[in-house]
């Protein structure tokens, strides 16, 4: 799929495209891929940055990683 996306050629944009309508065009994409970052990108960071932290806190406190496993008598 690669081999055939880099034969096709992109057309270069119309030469009467007027200023106004790109930088609005800029704007109106920036706004986009803004809001698109804070509503679906910073939420997921955050909530694996908290899993980390919260598991460096307890095995601090515990000195072990998962409290939630149960030791088998292989273990014991």
């Amino acid at each position: 799929m690669l081999e055939r996306l880099k034969n096709v050629e992109v057309p270069p944009p119309p030469e009467d495209i007027d200023l106004q309508v790109h930088l609005q065009l800029n704007r109106v994409l920036f706004i986009s891929h803004f809001i698109e970052f804070g509503m679906r990108v910073m939420p997921l960071a955050v909530t694996h940055l908290f899993v980390a932290l919260v598991a460096v806190f307890t095995f601090t406190l515990t000195g072990q990683y998962d409290l939630t496993k149960q030791k088998g008598k292989c273990h014991e």
